[in-house]
């Protein structure tokens, strides 16, 4: 009840540390995707900064979209990522799918840029299929780790998916 919504908040509204200058959007304004539709998130940091792309799902889960097996986590020298990034878009895609195709859903992608590499191996990693509903990791494991960890900014760019973004 009452602890399960304090850590979402602590998670979504979590003050930053003294981390990094952030600055993250998604690629429509308003960020509202048809099912199925494919989207980017553009990050500008500080460079040297370490990015975590972490999908925040409506059912409370979550998964890690960025670092992943083909990009993995190292400091970003010139502090700009554009996920996926083009060059690899035959082997990374950002596609959104509503939990319910009936409905359109609110979810949000929260940006982590730190100073110091961050450990979130205990969440899933989205590769080749559809991750969705249970599939997602523990939003409290998450909370924990940051509120553990200093030298990070956070930013959660909120996005609608489903058929009232036809």
């Amino acid at each position: 009840g009452n602890v399960f919504q304090e850590e979402v908040e602590t998670l979504v509204d979590g003050s930053a540390t003294s981390g990094p200058k952030l600055v993250a959007a998604l690629d429509r304004n308003p960020a509202c995707y048809p099912s199925g539709t494919p989207g980017k998130v553009i990050v500008n940091t500080e460079p040297g900064s370490h990015v975590y792309l972490l999908n925040l799902a409506a059912d409370h889960t979550v998964t890690l979209l960025y670092p992943n097996s083909i990009m993995k986590d190292q400091p970003l020298p010139t502090g700009r990522l554009h996920f996926p990034p083009s060059a690899l878009e035959d082997d990374i895609q950002l596609v959104f799918y509503p939990l319910d195709e009936r409905e359109t859903i609110h979810e949000g992608i929260k940006v982590i840029s730190s100073k110091y590499p961050l450990d979130f191996s205990f969440l899933p990693v989205p590769e080749n299929a559809i991750y969705a509903g249970a599939q997602g990791g523990d939003i409290r494991q998450v909370s924990a780790l940051l509120k553990e960890n200093f030298g990070w900014s956070e930013k959660v760019v909120g996005y609608m998916v489903g058929p009232d973004c036809n």
